[in-house]
């Protein structure tokens, strides 16, 4: 793991100013001395955000690609078309670039983590002593939850019968050591060095409280990471209580109306979001997936150009009155524009294969938040990432209530309690596969399908297309496209070591991934 220096040298270098670099000789380590002051430290602390708000921006899309929420397009121009087709290898860069990132991420957090006893500070300064406490804090949420990310990716669904196996979990890197080649850890010692993280990060963020829309690590936001890692871990009691006391506090209310629930993805801010990533004009943090569904190259909303649209299957789950219907989708309809030669025509705002085609359905959850436009008035398609919501701890209550034998829990409440909230009426005795739909409904390209789908055990069933309009075949078809199915026990659904990590670390040349090495 040579590469993980180098981006921890970036950020470490260029916390420091033009005139400071000046007073380091060109032979001496700057390292050694880039963190004396808690102003160095919050100077690193606004480097590991960057790092890992950028893991997370690259993870958002690619998994979620291999899903069943989308079809490519006619003449889609192969945009995550590997992914799609579940024709990926060990060297699709869209995976590379997940499992990096978040190993940079993990590299910077190591290096303030493995420092923090040199670091000089008033310990009888209440004031001081919080700083250093939070940022520490922080250090340790990042650590926990790069390694989730890249556990959640690269390794199988949780099995307490297997779970303490040789190799069935990932690098685990617990202190900053540049040219250290970690084996692979077990499950059991992933998760086990993942949650202890996060505890520590618990203990030392329990005066930083929560707020909406917050782009600080806070206590809620160690408590929703714990709900998240808990769930996919399978233990239900711990799962189901770190949620419930979220939601319990009230913090954070439910959305219940379309206009609501519409400005906190245009405006990137509203009652629900427990942790959102900073970002500006300046600092495009965030999420860029509109760019592949409603690719509006005009920037003035004239006409779209999507390359994916949702399938029927996952259209069929939304109810008319459910609010998240006119806030997800957005329908092409007759414009009044220009053509090529300037002269004024009326036509559908939708172009697929050369046509402009009315009534197609196209993803619109991240419409592109306007304050976030380095033009005014330009279009740029980015919206920040929202990392945590109320919502999201509504379905894990639910599915941990529902799925846990401590009758004390009520996953039903949960669920319905959400359900009502987006205009749906409650269900009598909910079932797990009321869950599902619901988490569809919910977190549909929020980065986690294929996570739940491997939690559950279930394949990918088919991708059934919104239907020609007029004569017009609106989405590529084929065996590999709509058609096609993916059994829960197929290797694929763990993706590989990247080969240039494998590459860089031998001993995880003989760790791959079961069926990556044929």
């Amino acid at each position: 793991m040579k590469k993980l220096a180098i981006l921890l040298a970036f950020f470490g270098l260029t916390a420091l100013t033009s005139c400071e670099m000046e007073k380091y000789p060109a032979d001496k380590q700057v390292m050694d001395t880039a963190l004396e002051t808690l102003a160095d430290l919050e100077k690193f602390e606004a480097g590991v955000y960057s790092t890992f708000r950028a893991a997370y921006n690259v993870a958002l899309v690619p998994s979620d690609m291999q899903a069943d929420y989308v079809n490519p397009v006619k003449e889609f121009g192969e945009n995550y078309g590997a992914l799609h087709r579940w024709e990926y290898g060990i060297d699709d860069y869209d995976i590379y670039d997940i499992w990096v990132y978040a190993y940079y991420a993990i590299a910077n957090a190591n290096f303030v983590i493995s420092n923090k006893d040199e670091i000089t500070y008033d310990k009888e300064n209440p004031e001081e002593v919080a700083i250093f406490n939070t940022i520490l804090g922080e250090m340790y949420f990042v650590r926990a939850m790069s390694h989730f990310l890249i556990l959640d990716k690269f390794a199988g669904a949780y099995n307490a019968a297997k779970a303490d196996e040789a190799y069935s979990g990932i690098p685990i890197i617990s202190a900053f050591n540049p040219t250290e080649v970690p084996s692979r850890a077990t499950m059991n010692q992933s998760y086990a060095s993942i949650i202890s993280d996060l505890e520590t990060a618990e203990d030392l963020l329990a005066g930083v409280e929560g707020e909406a829309n917050s782009n600080y690590i806070t206590i809620d936001a160690v408590s929703a990471a714990l709900a998240r890692v808990y769930l996919q871990k399978k233990d239900y009691t711990n799962a189901y209580n770190y949620a419930k006391d979220l939601i319990n506090d009230g913090t954070y209310p439910l959305i219940d109306t379309e206009a609501g629930l519409k400005a906190l993805y245009s405006s990137d801010k509203g009652s629900e979001v427990i942790l959102s990533f900073y970002s500006s004009t300046t600092e495009l943090n965030g999420v860029s997936a509109a760019r592949w569904f409603v690719n509006d190259p005009s920037n003035k909303n004239l006409g779209f150009e999507p390359n994916f649209i949702p399938t029927q299957k996952m259209l069929d789950l939304f109810a008319d009155e459910d609010i998240r219907k006119n806030t997800y989708f957005i329908v092409s309809e007759d414009v009044a524009t220009t053509d090529a030669t300037g002269a004024a025509v009326t036509r559908p705002n939708c172009k697929i294969g050369g046509s402009y085609i009315k009534g197609v359905y196209m993803f619109n959850k991240y419409p592109g938040n306007p304050a976030l436009q380095s033009t005014p008035g330009t279009k740029n398609n980015v919206n920040a990432i929202k990392f945590f919501r109320i919502a999201e701890m509504y379905l894990i209550a639910a599915e941990a209530g529902i799925l846990d034998a401590n009758a004390t829990t009520d996953g039903a409440k949960y669920l319905n309690d959400l359900r009502q909230k987006r205009g749906l009426a409650a269900i009598d005795a909910p079932t797990m596969a009321d869950v599902k739909e619901e988490r569809v409904r919910e977190m549909m390209f929020e980065g986690q399908r294929i996570s739940d789908l491997k939690r559950w055990g279930d394949g990918l069933e088919v991708r059934t297309p919104q239907a020609p309009i007029d004569d017009n075949v609106l989405v590529t078809t084929g065996d590999h496209y709509e058609l096609l199915t993916v059994p829960a026990n197929d290797f694929r659904w763990v993706w590989p070591i990247p080969a240039k990590e494998v590459y860089a670390n031998q001993l995880l040349n003989s760790q791959q991934n079961p069926g990556w090495n044929s």
